[in-house]
């Protein structure tokens, strides 16, 4: 069934209530009581990092942000007084002391050798702006303070679909039923050597194309061939994601190399590292239009800000909507209307978008999903448009039988890579021939939590770090909790983070690594099994998977079919005691 345009327009009001009244309990506390619970973070700006673009900033010990979490940096004006002086909240301080400000995200700690009582970190995607009004500190390297808090939350965007819907009652696409994945059947693009030349074809033959991307198939390649293509064409074209990360790995890729160099490609608020990562990227409103045989990078966040004020403009001849399980079905509908033409590029079996309060959801419409799973609304709903790639280059021939089973079987496997294989203890913990491993540990601490599970991970990412130095390596949860307690226990033992990322499942949809582990506490076990997070969790790597969990044979009613087919043939490893 569909979802009412008035429930659809209810949806979003919830939406920002819920939003809101997370953000006002934040807004409210004293900020001082943030820092001391450590949901807020102050220290210093000591240097910059140009080669890299990343800003260094200094905490006390015990007192700096967690890495790969999202913040916002404010630099406080001269008139805030002594920090034991703030008595205010953090709204108060972001209202009256705070002109400057930039998301950031803390990606490493810089060894500390000489001062056990400062712990450094390293942050990225602080914008241009930003530099430019610390510029002067830098030099005379006064070290002025700052804050860290949560970041400010995307309200903006809600409000750009809310109204959309408002203004555009009869869009069809607002109108789409839910459908049923088991009825849908996309072409496969199936022919490496001519899968260019085909994909080009189709779009040219179609208004609207659908390309579903499994996991490593190569979407980011084939994103930037085509907008070469159609660039060279002189036509204007968009490429809109949901993450900067996205859109910065097209703009890398050769197929563009020479348009950047001809300052041809625009991006929505570059930040210092991307500047410094990809020099010939130009930084763009999002409001001014781009020149024919130009190509503008935009976040969904900005890309949105279109909607508040198109009357019917076309502004590209061809958008290509990235990271399309993460949109919903409204901004699906909402960014066609700023198109000629529209390639949705994405993969309904991975991350949908964040909805707050999820379960009370359905007591606005019963077929909410229809909304917010909008990628997979649309591609049921367009059979005859739908493709999907086939070719995996990221996993082996095993680990694409594994998540073949998310899609009809229809993965196939053209990486050289091959399994990892410790000495050792735990030479038998991966599968020789790649793809996912599953260790059943018994008596696994309760909660989130696990500490004897914690405590293996880190022997065995220890092993992997002393045996295989430049291997990439995840570490992953579905909770924060229990990533949170991973990087304590690392900490603890002084782990290197160099080639190693901790975080939550939702955090890293997109990302490659060479060797992945995935922990699934014995508490709320059924959220880990979710099936798209558990296709994300399990595909990341090119070496191999290792899944740690309690038995889960007692567990199968927690398990969907597709989970429960992935997990009866994974490779089951042990310890060599």
């Amino acid at each position: 069934m569909s979802v009412s345009i008035d429930n659809q327009i209810a949806f979003y009001e919830w939406q920002l209530r819920e939003q809101d009244l997370s953000w006002a309990k934040y807004h409210k506390a004293n900020i001082l009581d943030l820092y001391a619970s450590n949901t807020l973070y102050i220290g210093r700006i000591w240097g910059y990092d140009s080669n890299r673009g990343i800003l260094i900033l200094r905490f006390k010990k015990g007192k700096f942000p967690r890495l790969n979490v999202p913040l916002t940096l404010s630099y406080p004006n001269s008139t805030i007084g002594a920090l034991s002086n703030w008595v205010f909240s953090y709204g108060h301080f972001r209202e009256r002391f705070v002109k400057e400000y930039s998301n950031c995200l803390p990606i490493y700690y810089l060894p500390n050798e000489y001062n056990d009582a400062y712990r450094y970190v390293g942050i990225k995607n602080v914008s241009l702006e930003f530099l430019h009004h610390i510029k002067l500190d830098l030099e005379n390297k006064t070290h002025p303070i700052i804050v860290l808090g949560e970041e400010d939350p995307p309200r903006d965007y809600l409000v750009a679909l809310k109204e959309f819907t408002k203004k555009n009652k009869s869009n069809a696409t607002l109108q789409l039923s839910s459908g049923s994945i088991n009825s849908w059947f996309p072409i496969n693009l199936s022919e490496p050597e001519s899968l260019i030349d085909s994909t080009i074809s189709i779009i040219n033959q179609n208004q609207k194309t659908i390309i579903q991307g499994p996991p490593g198939t190569g979407k980011t390649f084939l994103i930037a061939e085509v907008c070469d293509y159609f660039l060279n064409k002189n036509m204007r074209v968009c490429i809109t994601a949901l993450t900067n990360k996205a859109l910065v790995e097209v703009a890398v890729k050769d197929g563009l190399a020479d348009l950047l160099k001809m300052n041809k490609i625009h991006k929505t608020n570059i930040s210092t590292d991307e500047s410094t990562l990809i020099p010939g990227l130009q930084n763009h409103d999002v409001t001014e239009p781009i020149a024919k045989g130009e190509l503008l990078l935009s976040t969904y966040y900005s890309l949105s800000k279109l909607l508040m004020k198109n009357i019917g403009n076309v502004y590209f001849d061809l958008l290509i909507i990235e990271e399309a399980s993460q949109a919903f079905l409204t901004t699906i509908a909402g960014f066609y209307s700023l198109s000629a033409k529209v390639v949705v590029v994405g993969d309904f079996m991975q991350l949908q978008p964040i909805v707050l309060n999820e379960k009370r959801a359905v007591d606005i419409d019963e077929d909410i999903l229809t909304i917010t799973q909008g990628l997979k609304t649309y591609s049921v709903n367009h059979e005859s448009i739908s493709y999907r790639l086939s070719n995996t280059y990221r996993l082996t021939e095993r680990s694409a039988t594994q998540t073949g089973v998310f899609y009809n079987g229809s993965l196939n496997s053209l990486s050289i890579e091959k399994g990892l294989v410790l000495k050792g203890i735990y030479k038998n913990i991966f599968c020789p021939v790649g793809g996912t491993s599953l260790f059943y540990l018994d008596n696994m601490d309760e909660g989130l939590v696990p500490k004897n599970a914690i405590d293996l991970i880190i022997k065995i990412v220890n092993q992997i770090q002393l045996q295989y130095p430049n291997k990439q390596i995840a570490v992953l949860a579905k909770f924060k909790d229990t990533v949170h307690a991973i990087i304590d226990g690392m900490l603890n033992v002084n782990t290197g983070f160099r080639n190693l990322e901790v975080n939550t499942v939702d955090r890293i949809q997109g990302m490659t690594v060479d060797v992945c582990i995935y922990l699934i506490p014995s508490q709320k076990t059924q959220y880990s099994f979710n099936e798209n997070l558990f296709n994300v969790a399990t595909s990341r790597s090119k070496n191999g998977t290792l899944i740690i969990a309690e038995d889960l044979l007692s567990n199968h009613k927690l398990l969907s079919p597709n989970v429960r087919k992935y997990i009866d043939i994974a490779y089951k490893s042990k310890i060599n005691e």
